[in-house]
């Protein structure tokens, strides 16, 4: 259902992307809606050989570091070069 959900956005649109980025984001690192709106390029950072989301403050100010599969990170990358976003 979840793969589903975040394929559902038009991939080939901008927006598209932006949304099935967003929702792979949420749905595979378990990231949550506000942690989602403060989730800032360079927090996205490799670690050990994998991808992570790094520092990222969470539920009552606690910072967490949030594994981020290779396929969450492909298309994170799609919107991201599309969207033509540096920083």
């Amino acid at each position: 259902q979840s793969q589903r959900l975040w394929q559902a956005p038009d991939g080939e649109r901008l927006k598209g992307k932006r949304d099935r980025a967003l929702l792979a984001v949420m749905l595979a690192c378990g990231v949550r809606r506000h942690e989602a709106v403060d989730l800032e390029v360079g927090h996205i950072q490799q670690r050990e050989e994998h991808w992570a989301i790094v520092d990222l403050k969470g539920k009552g100010g606690h910072m967490r570091t949030i594994p981020m599969p290779s396929w969450v990170k492909q298309i994170l990358d799609d919107w991201v070069n599309a969207a033509n976003i540096r920083s």
